[in-house]
């Protein structure tokens, strides 16, 4: 008997799977090779973000870390069907998808799009599930890819935009944002890093953190160290690149953020807004005293 009722529960589980996935492959919501690639990854209910006004949630799965990313989507209301341009938006260490709301820039997004209605975007802001400082970790996942290509991908696949984007975040997420740009020099046109962190190998070892994503060596560190490569090639970000960071920030006489800065304030002369010396610290309250400039910048950098 048990046996029978055993039987029958699991006929009863495998025709809800054949129901659901044929309702989804006739309701052209997937193809029959995505569901297929969706089974096989686990990934049966990561769908993308909605275009509704507001923010919305979503998630993609990435074949380069195996793993479902979440992100949110935060959106103008839609008039018309122009493709508009997009930002990527990179949270701090702690952080996850929703940073952005939690630091005032979703509000001051909506007000952007209120005040200039003809200067809107969209705003994406993905998970790091590694805490990677976003980069192509020494000993783990290529999380650099996944932002600057999967990411990118799923967004120009997905969603209803054109070519133009920019990168940005706050803390590590700065870092990232500085780290992309230098290592997709054609892939965005404008880059806002808010409280931007940057390592010094000598900083690594004695604190014995980060080895995994920077590496144990200073060859590897090197090869990931944004302060390496724009001393490389200093023009090596767009041309309208913004670095803020509070001249109170406890972070910045740490590892090489200080001499970032100073180092690029001498290369004005690419373009770069470089400032250290606006009142704040590390927190909350400054981050989202910056986020209307942040919103304003990348609509003008945009557009323009």
């Amino acid at each position: 008997m048990k046996v029978f009722i055993k039987c029958i529960f699991l006929i009863f589980a495998l025709s809800l799977v054949i129901f659901s996935q044929s309702w989804l492959i006739q309701k052209g919501k997937v193809s029959f090779s995505e569901l297929s690639s969706q089974l096989a990854s686990g990934s049966i209910n990561c769908e993308p973000a909605s275009l509704e006004k507001g923010t919305q949630s979503g998630c993609f799965y990435s074949e380069l870390l195996g793993l479902e990313i979440e992100y949110t989507l935060t959106a103008p209301e839609l008039q018309s069907e122009q493709k508009l341009p997009y930002v990527v938006f990179l949270h701090g260490r702690g952080g996850d998808e929703h940073q952005l709301r939690d630091f005032c820039g979703v509000d001051a997004a909506k007000n952007f799009f209120k005040e200039e209605p003809e200067s809107r975007f969209l705003v994406f802001a993905p998970k790091d599930p590694l805490r990677s400082y976003w980069k192509d970790m020494a000993s783990g996942p290529d999380v650099l890819r996944m932002i600057n290509e999967e990411f990118v991908d799923h967004i120009e696949k997905n969603f209803f935009v054109n070519d133009k984007k920019c990168i940005s975040g706050i803390s590590m997420g700065g870092h990232g944002a500085v780290y992309s740009a230098l290592k997709y020099p054609d892939l965005y046109q404008c880059m806002f890093a808010l409280s931007p962190v940057f390592r010094s190998f000598q900083s690594l070892s004695r604190e014995g953190k980060d080895h995994q994503a920077f590496g144990e060596t200073k060859e590897q560190f090197e090869k990931r160290d944004p302060y390496t490569l724009i001393k490389r090639k200093p023009d090596g970000l767009p041309p309208r690149s913004v670095l803020i960071i509070g001249a109170q920030d406890e972070l910045l006489p740490i590892g090489n953020t200080k001499v970032f800065f100073d180092y690029l304030r001498d290369y004005s002369k690419y373009g770069y807004f470089v400032d250290r010396t606006l009142k704040g610290r590390h927190n909350k309250d400054f981050w989202c005293s910056q986020m209307p400039e942040a919103m304003s910048f990348f609509g003008d950098s945009l557009y323009h």
